[in-house]
């Protein structure tokens, strides 16, 4: 074989190999930013969010209107030592150092100075760790 014959014969075989190498270089490109716009995306999430905690409570006012008692239905467990109560923005003073688990129920005393009105909706949140997790108008009265 002569020497230009067998640089033909090259020159013929490599015409699908520019292609071939230029799909594989766009699906590889392609792939790259995926991941970096997914990463983007997900450090933009906030940790909060991520490891957010949920919790369902009831909240009954006493008939005397002097108590609330707060009933833990749901959610984690916690300690009262993070756990801050309001009502109309008013804060009640929390035994410390008491694990609530789901079923259990607080009893607490209305902060002095609070007035309750009987039939009038009044304002309960429950704060856990600086967060507002759970909020509801509890009417006083019989």
């Amino acid at each position: 074989i002569k020497f230009t014959t067998a640089v033909k014969v090259l020159k013929k075989n490599d015409m699908g190999v520019s292609p071939v190498i230029a799909v594989i270089l766009m699906v590889a490109v392609t792939l790259v930013l995926v991941g970096l716009v997914t990463i983007m995306v997900f450090s933009l999430v906030d940790d909060d969010e991520r490891n957010s905690r949920t919790f369902v409570f009831d909240a009954e006012i006493s008939s005397s209107g002097q108590e609330l008692v707060l009933t833990s239905i749901s959610g984690e467990i916690f300690n009262t030592d993070i756990m801050k109560v309001t009502i109309d923005g008013t804060a009640f003073e929390i035994p410390g150092n008491i694990t609530v688990t789901a079923g259990d129920s607080i009893t607490l005393e209305m902060p002095a100075g609070t007035t309750v009105r009987t039939l009038r909706p009044h304002e309960i949140k429950v704060v856990i760790e600086n967060k507002v997790v759970w909020t509801k108008e509890v009417n006083a009265g019989p």
